[in-house]
């Protein structure tokens, strides 16, 4: 059964597992990382308001090693997207609820968000970069029925 996810204002359920509690992730980023940041990772970060998540990012990400970033990348989209991979124009309140929502429940949905609301920002391009940092042996394909649109992604 396909369900579908209308975009909405309300903050999203949280439920299934995070991404960086994948084993390849764990092994790779998290053994050099302080468990009491992996802990924050899984149980507090994703229930954050943007506000607190913001304040989070600002004051403490400056101080976190390459692999407590490379973990961050792995449990955080919004971070990924925004930080990592520097999209500052998807800095946005409304954005970043999608992010949780799209990364507390990712399959067998059908994103029905309005043109210009960033659905291939951040579900093609961070989630894709998400489960590559998480699983490198993995592969993914984009396919595109209008070249036009599907060429600034692998630019």
């Amino acid at each position: 059964m396909r369900l579908i996810r209308l975009a909405t204002f309300a903050k999203p359920a949280r439920a299934g597992e995070r991404v960086g509690d994948d084993a390849h992730a764990q092994g790779r980023y998290a053994k050099d990382v302080d468990p009491r940041f992996t802990t924050f990772l899984t149980d507090t970060l994703p229930y954050l308001s943007f506000n607190e998540a913001m304040a989070f990012y600002s004051e403490y990400v400056p101080t976190l090693t390459p692999s407590e970033l490379a973990l961050l990348g792995c449990n955080d989209r919004f971070f990924l997207l925004t930080g990592l991979c520097n999209r500052v124009d998807m800095i946005h309140p409304w954005i970043y609820d999608r992010s949780r929502e799209v990364e507390a429940d990712p399959d067998n949905y059908l994103d029905l968000w309005a043109r210009g609301h960033g659905k291939s920002s951040n579900i093609s391009f961070a989630g894709c970069i998400q489960e590559v940092l998480c699983n490198p042996e993995i592969c993914i394909g984009i396919f595109s029925n209008t070249k036009d649109i599907a060429k600034p992604f692998f630019s």
